[in-house]
């Protein structure tokens, strides 16, 4: 039994190409058996209450139903019609080629012989020596194939002795039936049944293979259960020959306003390790009537290299926190609240944070009916726990008021904020006498005055012969926060920001509130646009830097000396689509002062059509107090069709400072609208953490797998031609960092 997980709105079976071959449908709609007979014909011969004979061009019809033949003869007493000679007949569901029809009105059942058919709005066709339609408009079909391929191509079909479709249900069973591949059988079955539709049914999906040095052969074969209309659940047993037999799982649900998936994973005793291994998770979002929202994120998994060495369909293998929350809020117009807990798993040797358990937020906003004054009110309470008794804990409370006045116009905006920041600590400082250097309560209270400002200046311009349109959009930001010793209060939810162009306009340094960092700064920056005279942005370049009055000397860690920068990184973004086919991107963040790249990254891709692209990137990070080592890798991302059916996507990623390759990848495909098979070949350095319980250090190992996917179209499965799963191959996904027109 074979199925699909879901509906696919644009795969290769609804292309149009696939699709050519189907009849149009003339009417629709349900048959009604009382509804009058139309016939028109060359002849008639007739006798009242008796037979009548029809024939040259005779055409039938009762509502959707439509017959043409050569000959007709219909039956008033017996209420039967039957025909011969050119016969085609259609209805709602089907459309049929046939030698003879024999259908009886009475029951609302026809018979055709030598029938070839084709369904309305599927790719089923076939043969069969007969071919019956019943009152509920379901066929059955004695002595038939089936395929979903075009005319002329039989790829692969099913015969059966007999093979029953129902049209309501997009369902067919059959029996003993056999599978055919290029018209060799492969495989007998007694009884067998498959979709015909975009409805959702319970049956196996294809089976995927792959190999690899961590995992030997890895053989999955996932089960689709069709629960009920708002639920379903994938049942995966997966076997590693190198590891054990694991079972996947995945339940998804729609309740109302809510919705969410859960997966559960378990490998009884990896040969590998001789351990048990497991993960779970569970992703929730929901709504109670207008106001409530709720949502859980919640991840665990058995050890540190989980996702390392049996893969990952969450998305998280390059994640070194998995996080576990949950929360529920209440939403109106101008405020909201929301209680919150979260906790992290972490993985490798990252200390642990604290945990939230929990926090209670409240914020809102209401403007004051006076020119464009509004008022802001930001606060939480906060318990911070840690799963090590020794470490330091606290409570927190924290408020902040606020007054804005913006003013935006056409030609610029102007934005003046005041707030008042006040913050209450209550820390125990555990039992490590480490730190002693905490105070138990601290109360800080500090405002903030932040005016920022910006004009938008144009004018015509050519370029590369055409009218061009030019903004040179300055913005200047004034920022001021006295400053307070913080040393005392220890850090429960604190880190840097990333300090990017847009980065330079926050009004913060730091994450969370356990540091507020002095700032007595002036930031200017200038964007500048080019739009075309279709108005599409082609070209958008922005520089910007802070300047500091007085160097901040906050830090995040007690006793570190703070820096004595007059100014920060100079920070330059630029994105272009200068020619149709060609997209670039650059960013960097240069020291001024020590003539040093902090950051960089870059990109540029040529994309002369839909399904053709090649892109070149490269990204530079100089190493800080998070990082091992710097970063200065470079890499090349391919996707180009082969043919119209073939299609390949290849990737290569190396590290400059170690000159050693990272990842290679190739995935080649062929698709047509009868199968496809997509074979995939990847290289990679494994990302894997020191495990302390095995003793082995596999950091800087290689993993090498080969992996199979095969699709039989029109018999369910997973979509082996998907354009967007090619380029997410390999640990290094596709990107598209240009931002234009945003």
């Amino acid at each position: 039994m074979l199925s699909s997980l879901s509906a696919y709105a644009e795969t290769p079976l609804s292309m149009p190409q696939c699709r050519a071959h189907i009849p149009e449908r003339t009417q629709s709609g349900p048959v009604d058996p009382t509804a009058p007979y139309v016939i028109a014909a060359d002849e008639l011969h007739a006798k009242q209450g008796d037979k009548a004979s029809f024939s040259g061009n005779v055409e039938f019809s009762q509502g959707p139903r439509a017959l043409k033949a050569e000959n007709t003869v219909l039956d008033e007493q017996a209420q039967t019609l039957k025909a011969s000679g050119n016969i085609e007949f259609q209805d709602n569901l089907v459309s049929v080629k046939s030698d003879t029809f024999d259908a009886n009105l009475k029951d609302h059942q026809a018979t055709l012989n030598s029938a070839e058919y084709q369904l309305f709005e599927q790719q089923g066709r076939g043969e069969a020596n007969n071919l019956i339609i019943n009152d509920e408009q379901n066929l059955s079909l004695e002595d038939a194939s089936y395929t979903a391929c075009p005319p002329d191509d039989v790829t692969w079909e099913i015969r059966a002795e007999k093979i029953d479709i129902d049209s309501s249900e997009q369902w067919a069973t059959t029996k003993n039936a056999t599978v055919r591949l290029f018209n060799v059988p492969v495989m007998y079955l007694p009884y067998f049944s498959y979709p015909i539709g975009d409805q959702r049914h319970s049956g196996f999906l294809f089976p995927s293979v792959s190999t690899s040095t961590k995992n030997g052969i890895d053989i999955s074969t996932p089960y689709y259960w069709n629960i009920a209309p708002n639920f379903d659940a994938t049942i995966t047993p997966r076997l590693m020959t190198r590891r054990g037999l694991q079972l996947q799982s995945e339940f998804r649900y729609l309740l109302g306003q809510n919705d969410g998936s859960l997966n559960v994973e378990y490998l009884a005793n990896d040969r590998e390790l001789d351990r048990d291994r497991y993960l779970v998770h569970w992703d929730h979002q929901g709504q109670y009537q207008r106001h409530w929202r709720f949502n859980t994120d919640y991840t665990q998994i058995s050890d540190d290299n989980y996702f390392n060495d049996l893969g990952d369909k969450l998305g998280k293998v390059n994640e070194n926190q998995l996080l576990q929350t949950g929360d529920v809020g209440y939403h109106t117009r101008n405020w909201y609240t929301e209680l919150l807990v979260q906790d992290f798993q972490v993985l490798g040797n990252t200390e642990q944070p604290h945990t939230l358990l929990p926090q209670l937020t409240f914020s809102g906003d209401w403007d004051l009916n006076w020119q464009t004054l509004q008022f802001g009110f930001d606060s939480e309470i906060s318990n911070f726990t840690h799963s090590d008794s020794s470490l330091y804990t606290a409570q927190r409370v924290h408020f902040e008021p606020s007054l804005s006045l913006p003013y935006v116009v056409p030609a610029g905006f102007f934005q003046a904020d005041l707030a008042l920041m006040h913050t209450y600590y209550s820390q125990d400082k555990g039992s490590n006498f480490e730190y002693d250097y905490l105070a138990s309560s601290v109360n800080r209270t500090l405002p903030k005055v932040s005016v920022e400002g910006g004009l938008n200046f144009d004018r015509k311009t050519l370029w590369f012969g055409d009218n061009y349109t030019q903004t040179l959009e300055p913005v200047i930001k004034y920022l001021y926060i006295p400053y307070t010793n913080q040393d005392d209060i220890g850090i429960y939810d604190t880190d840097n920001l990333q300090q990017d162009y847009y980065g330079l306009f926050r009004n913060k340094r730091y994450s969370g509130l356990d540091r507020i960092a002095d700032a007595n700064q002036i930031t200017l920056g200038v964007h500048s646009r080019f739009l075309s005279p279709s108005n599409q942005e082609t070209l958008r370049l922005s520089i910007g830097q802070i300047i500091y009055f007085e160097p901040s000397r906050t830090t995040l860690t007690p006793g570190s000396e703070p820096s004595d920068n007059s100014s920060s990184a100079l920070a330059f973004e630029a994105d272009a689509n200068i020619q149709q086919d060609w997209y670039g991107h650059t960013g960097f963040q240069i020291d001024t002062l020590e003539g040093r790249l902090n950051k960089a990254n870059a990109a540029i891709e040529w994309r002369p059509e839909a399904q053709k692209l090649v892109q070149m990137n490269y990204r530079y990070s100089q190493a800080t107090e998070t990082m091992v080592s710097d970063v200065n890798q470079v890499g090349t991302k391919v996707a180009w069709p082969i043919s119209d059916k073939v299609s390949a996507v290849g990737s290569y990623y190396r590290d400059m400072i170690l000159d050693r390759s990272i990842e290679s990848y190739l995935g080649v495909q062929y698709n047509s609208c009868c199968w496809g098979i997509r074979l995939t070949y990847q290289r990679g350095l494994k990302s894997t953490y020191v495990d302390d319980t095995s003793g082995v250090d596999r950091v800087g190992e290689f993993d090498t797998s080969l992996r199979l996917d095969f699709e039989i179209k029109g018999l369910g499965g997973s979509d082996t031609s998907s354009y967007d799963e090619m380029l997410e191959g390999g640990n290094f996904k596709y990107g598209r960092p240009f931002y234009l027109n945003n």
